[in-house]
């Protein structure tokens, strides 16, 4: 048996209804000091739910794939060849792979966060916007889902119509 660490059932995740419903199912038993610990039923439903989990990452993973290369498709038919992501971001980790499979070459990216800038981010510099104009590129994929529309106004504000922009929402 598995015993549980206090952590985890003291921290909130499990409710007194949850842990009671998983004793009465034999997932979960509970020992003379009222330490809660895993059944080996309990162990396996946890095993099967992990995989069921992963299972639902490859799924979403795919799904994002499929997202990403809609969005690349449409700035090869744009005829874009270099950009510039903005947003050192988990968002751009996940699309760097797809960018760089479909011929379309990441020049570099820009990134508001001073602490960002000048370091770099899978091999690219991290700029800051004014440094932008050092750089030559087709347009600017912005990766910022949450900061969108004020870095889109920022490089309007900025640039005027010099570069193309591209989001992650927009069609």
């Amino acid at each position: 048996m598995k015993r549980l660490g206090i952590g985890f059932i003291g921290g909130g995740f499990i409710t007194r209804f949850h842990i009671q419903s998983m004793i009465e199912d034999s997932l979960l038993v509970k020992n003379k000091q009222n330490e809660l610990s895993l059944t080996e039923v309990g162990l396996q439903k946890l095993r099967e739910h992990f995989i069921d989990y992963q299972l639902d990452l490859l799924k979403l993973e795919r799904e994002l794939g499929d997202y990403f290369q809609n969005k690349i498709e449409n700035l090869l038919n744009d005829n874009i060849k270099t950009v510039a992501l903005y947003g050192a971001s988990d968002t751009a980790l996940s699309l760097l792979g797809y960018l760089e499979k479909s011929g379309i070459k990441i020049v570099c990216i820009i990134d508001d966060d001073q602490e960002k800038q000048g370091s770099e981010f899978e091999g690219l510099s991290i700029i800051s916007q004014s440094e932008l104009a050092n750089h030559s590129i087709d347009a600017i994929l912005i990766t910022s889902v949450a900061f969108e529309k004020e870095i889109k106004s920022n490089i309007i504000s900025s640039f005027g119509e010099t570069y193309r922009m591209y989001t992650l929402l927009e069609s």
